[in-house]
Order: C-alpha cells, then sequence, then structure tokens
C-alpha cells in the first residue's frame, strides 16, 4: 500500500506534467503541417507590385512562411527572430540588410492571412500574405 507521502509526489507530477502538457497545446497554432502555397502582393506608398507567389513546407515547429530559394531576396537578407505564438497567431521581427520589420500571420486550418511590414530607408513596404495548404511536404 502506499502512503502519503508517496500519493502527494505522484499527485504532484501528473499535476506538473498535465500543466505543461496544456501550455505546449495553447501555443500551438490551428495549422494543418504540409506544403503551402503563399502568394505575396508587396504594397508601397504610390507603388504596388504584381503579386507573386512561392511554396514553404509548413510545420508545428517551423511556423514562419519563408521563401527559401537560394535565387530569393528574402532567403539572402533576412530572417525571422523572437518568434511569438499567441492561439492561431505567430509573430516575430527580422533584420535584414539594411532594413528592419515586423510580421504577423494567422492560422486557420488549411488557409493563413497575415502581413508583414518592412521600414526600408525609401519608407514602409508591406508584404500582405494569404496561403492555403496544397498537400503534404514534398521535402
Amino acid at each position: 500500500m502506499l502512503n502519503k507521502k508517496t500519493i502527494l509526489l505522484i499527485i504532484i507530477f501528473f499535476a506538473i506534467t498535465l500543466s505543461y502538457s496544456c501550455s505546449v497545446f495553447a501555443d500551438t497554432p490551428d495549422i494543418d503541417e504540409g506544403n503551402w502555397e503563399i502568394t505575396v502582393t508587396i504594397s508601397m506608398p504610390g507603388m504596388q507590385m504584381p503579386p507573386t507567389t512561392y511554396n514553404n513546407c509548413l510545420k508545428k515547429e517551423d511556423l514562419v512562411p519563408f521563401d527559401s530559394d537560394p535565387q530569393s531576396q528574402q532567403s539572402q537578407e533576412c530572417k525571422p527572430q523572437n518568434i511569438e505564438v499567441s492561439g492561431d497567431t505567430v509573430s516575430w521581427t527580422m533584420n535584414c540588410e539594411g532594413m528592419s520589420g515586423k510580421g504577423s500571420i494567422t492560422y486557420q486550418g488549411d488557409s493563413l492571412q497575415g502581413d508583414i511590414i518592412i521600414n526600408t530607408g525609401q519608407g514602409e513596404m508591406v508584404q500582405h500574405l494569404e496561403g492555403k495548404r496544397t498537400g503534404p511536404c514534398t521535402e
């Protein structure tokens, strides 16, 4: 038979384990992992560029959509930092060559929507992102 001290230790262990599990699930947005097609529309005061589309394999441990093509300007100059998750929204900051910015996206299962705001020497550039899951990752 277990004594009271042993039972208390078991209860404390399970309480800590349960609270950790709840906090892990609370900080995971509603994302369907896999390959995503992401369309980016870039605008600056007085100028709007045509939308561009790229594919990205997104997983719960790598939630910031990022054009990883080595030829991409984003891949060469910018890296996300200070990534935070609040519900279904992921936000981050970034320092790029000659620029800084911040981004935020909200996942809704198999879709996402968000904005990246970059401060350049010529003003503020806004990248609006819309994405949808297209299937499993191909990597």
